[in-house]
């Protein structure tokens, strides 16, 4: 699989691309033979790749007039074997590239592109394969390939970087107010999840992504085990995979959030069957509370009794952190996730 590019991600084989979703493609009537035969189809498509949608939630691949199920997936590559697998061992195999494309326009008209850790510039327009250099050329010799649907094709392993990678900042969204002025930045596009790319004309070494809110927050608990906090649910690491975190619910809950090096969310594979966990920060860290009667006993562990004056009703539970918020106003030393 190619470069996530919009958050949408491509196959290319044999100087072919196509992107997944791609509208306007139209498939006529199919029929096979025996012994795995070539499909007599008329596949209206510009791209050697087609993903059809059977209906039950389930997809074939078309290439080159041969039909493809997908057999399993991992976390770095796909493997999608012929319909007639008794029969037939053709089969197609991606590898997914993690590395996120980002177009950055500077105050002077130029255009940037930011991809595993550096910056490029277009140096020749036009063509079918674009070439793109390093910021730093003449000094630096490195250079990826582009074609016309922005997937990377190339990359210049013969000349490495031989400089150090641009500075990847993260800072709240009022601080936009200070760089449009300070550091002559511009804003270029939204960039998932929810935040900005920007690029400074002065400081032309730097890119700075602006979220408007943390996407994933790091606790540690009283016990000393590490969360990934993101969008009100918690995710514990998973000793199989890099990148990977599961709900903490493991027994009944089969979510897995994807993060990359950044700590940035890339995709959450499934739903979860539950309502979130509950949290709340003490002096001697995170504690969970499964039961708002429990509270009291949380409070008292952490060293905090003058907070079981009075308890939250029974059958209240997700409205506990509303309650540890009323207590933390009169107090002053609780606050919550």
């Amino acid at each position: 699989m190619g470069t996530r590019f919009h958050g949408s991600e491509s196959v290319r084989a044999d100087g072919f691309v196509q992107h997944q979703g791609t509208a306007g493609l139209t498939l006529s009537y199919l029929s096979r033979e025996s012994f795995c035969k070539r499909w007599k189809s008329t596949i209206i498509s510009s791209r050697g790749f087609l993903f059809i949608d059977r209906g039950n939630g389930r997809k074939t691949l078309m290439y080159n007039n041969y039909s493809y199920y997908r057999k399993y997936a991992s976390l770095n590559s796909e493997r999608w074997c012929c319909t007639l697998s008794g029969s037939c061992r053709a089969y197609i195999k991606f590898f997914k590239n993690r590395n996120e494309t980002y177009f950055i326009t500077l105050k002077t008209g130029k255009r940037q592109m930011y991809y595993d850790g550096n910056t490029y510039f277009d140096s020749k327009k036009g063509n079918a394969a674009r070439r793109w250099l390093c910021t730093h050329y003449p000094k630096c010799k490195a250079f990826i390939r582009l074609d016309d649907d922005l997937v990377v094709l190339r990359k210049s392993d013969a000349h490495p970087h031989n400089h150090a990678k641009p500075r990847l900042c993260f800072l709240p969204i009022w601080v936009s107010i200070y760089l449009s002025f300070a550091m002559q930045a511009a804003w270029v596009k939204p960039q998932p999840p929810g935040g900005y790319s920007w690029s400074s004309h002065k400081h032309s070494n730097i890119v700075i992504v602006l979220k408007g809110t943390k996407p994933v927050e790091l606790i540690v608990t009283t016990k000393g085990k590490r969360y990934l906090k993101f969008r009100d649910h918690y995710y514990v690491s998973h000793t199989g995979a890099v990148g990977r975190w599961r709900c903490i619910a493991t027994n009944r809950c089969y979510a897995s959030l994807y993060v990359d090096e950044h700590m940035r969310p890339l995709k959450i594979t499934r739903e979860h069957v539950h309502e979130p966990a509950v949290f709340v920060k003490t002096r001697a860290g995170y504690t969970r509370l499964n039961r708002p009667r429990n509270a009291y006993f949380a409070y008292r562990k952490a060293g905090m009794p003058e907070l079981c004056d009075d308890k939250p009703p029974a059958n209240v539970h997700f409205a506990q952190p509303m309650y540890v918020q009323q207590k933390a106003n009169r107090f002053g030393n609780v606050s919550s996730s």
